[in-house]
């Protein structure tokens, strides 16, 4: 089947979509375009602060966002906010891993 509508080619109405460093200056990209098509986007990084902060604005432009604290460098972390994902949206559609930050001894030199 074809799809005339250009504006739904990109559209994740209906979808989770968790955003691994959502609090972090690359995941803030993510989240803000996430939300833009659709999705309910979560925010899953360590700063309550700047997540609560993320969700607000995203849910003040007429997005879906939640704020969801977690450390992805611990497994029990990880699986906490699994379940608090999953309990409260019922699945999670898809995945975007923006953590790591820029870390000097990340970068390799030429």
């Amino acid at each position: 089947m074809e799809n005339n509508n250009k504006q739904d080619l990109f559209s994740l109405n209906g979808k989770v979509i968790v955003v691994t460093g959502g609090t972090g200056i690359l995941g803030e990209s993510f989240v803000n375009i996430l939300a833009h098509h659709g999705a309910t986007v979560i925010i899953l990084g360590r700063n309550k602060k700047v997540a609560d902060e993320r969700v607000k604005t995203i849910i003040a432009t007429g997005g879906k966002a939640y704020a969801a604290i977690c450390d992805v460098l611990d497994a029990k972390s990880l699986e906490h906010a699994k379940a608090e994902i999953v309990n409260k949206y019922g699945a999670i559609h898809g995945l975007v891993n923006a953590a790591g930050g820029n870390m000097p001894g990340g970068v390799l030199d030429p």
